[in-house]
């Protein structure tokens, strides 16, 4: 379980990870709590709250899959990193990310699923990334591995 906080660091919602031994064929990754008035996934980004000062300091944000690579990332000094909630980066997260940085750097799984939804992402979103000033860049994972992986097998460096 993760306590998904506010920008402010307040606590607003619960997610899960299903272990993978557990996990159904067609079950999620994660779980999040229900929306409410104060959380809504598609608006939310997990470790904001931590990110935003080095989001700031180094003019970029990297938007990860999940809370784990998240975590694995801040561990290993990659403290601009940030996660959707169960859902791909949308016209809602844009403009909250712009309040911190210009420059996005999607870092997706690299499998058949993190491909499809980086190309979703610059199907429906291209046009507000240009709209806002955004520099969009796209960083590729070797087939089958995701971030968590890359970072804790092979260091910030190998990582950055």
């Amino acid at each position: 379980m993760f306590s998904i906080r506010d920008v402010r660091s307040r606590p607003i919602a619960c997610g899960g990870r299903v272990l993978p031994e557990f996990a159904r064929e067609g079950d999620a990754k994660y779980i999040n709590s229900p929306e409410t008035p104060l959380f809504n996934k598609s608006r939310e980004l997990y470790a904001l709250d931590l990110a935003r000062k080095a989001m700031s300091d180094q003019d970029t944000v990297l938007v990860m899959e999940g809370y784990t690579d998240v975590i694995m990332a801040h561990q290993h000094g990659i403290s601009n990193a940030v996660a959707v909630l169960g859902t791909a980066l949308n016209a809602q997260h844009v403009p909250v990310l712009r309040r911190f940085t210009d420059s996005i750097t999607l870092v997706l799984d690299g499998d058949a699923a993190g491909q499809r939804r980086t190309m979703d992402i610059l199907d429906q979103l291209l046009a507000l990334f240009v709209n806002h000033e955004i520099e969009l860049r796209i960083l590729g994972l070797p087939e089958g591995s995701d971030p968590c992986d890359v970072i804790s097998s092979h260091g910030r460096e190998a990582f950055a």
